[in-house]
């Protein structure tokens, strides 16, 4: 306990806790001729308070560590794809066109990628259209991802709160619906970034 006080007070007189009178008034010479009761005095109030110090500087480095919850709200891949397979097994109306069923459709990371960017994209400088300003199209982002694909597509949804009600919207509209119901895509993604959705599809 008497290193720990010493050790504890040498840090606090470096950290400029503690006057610096403290220091050519107690040394370490000091501090081995005090009786152990004086000792027990200094070495409790400072170990705790070091350890005090120490607990809040750790604390606060988790807060500065974690930058709290950004723009990209959480998004359940395997719900959202089981709900586009669902569909696409049952077979689905699209519009005055009915679709057969059709094979599950794969989740692909790098048409993720796209999509993604696709959403942040619309999120950060505030639009809303599958044509970004500068009149980069959704086969521009899927190839600029790393997924050279023979055909794509691209949903694109705002304000949906879930999965489920985002899957809906899209089966309403017959476009959109389409390109769930496709029998010529084989993988897809969809990435969510605020209230900005975008689900993209492709076949290699």
């Amino acid at each position: 306990m008497f290193n720990i006080a010493l050790a504890g007070i040498k840090i606090l007189l470096l950290r400029g806790d503690l006057p610096n009178k403290f220091l050519t008034n107690c040394s370490a010479i000091c501090l081995r001729s005090w009786r152990l009761a004086d000792i027990m005095k200094v070495a409790f109030p400072v170990t705790f308070f070091l350890l005090f110090c120490m607990s809040s500087e750790a604390a606060f480095s988790m807060d500065h560590s974690n930058p709290g919850p950004g723009p990209t709200i959480g998004l359940n891949k395997t719900v959202i794809i089981n709900l586009v397979n669902e569909v696409r097994k049952k077979g689905c109306k699209c519009g005055d066109t009915y679709y057969y069923a059709a094979s599950p459709l794969i989740w692909n990371e790098q048409l993720e990628k796209a999509a993604f960017e696709h959403s942040n994209d619309m999120y950060r400088r505030n639009y809303f259209s599958h044509v970004s300003p500068e009149g980069f199209k959704a086969g521009d982002r899927i190839e600029k991802a790393g997924y050279h694909w023979m055909m794509y597509g691209e949903n694109i949804g705002m304000g949906y709160k879930n999965e489920k009600e985002m899957v809906e919207g899209w089966l309403k509209s017959p476009g959109h619906c389409k390109n769930i119901m496709n029998k010529g895509y084989k993988e897809m993604a969809v990435a969510k970034v605020g209230s900005y959705w975008t689900q993209t599809f492709g076949a290699r």
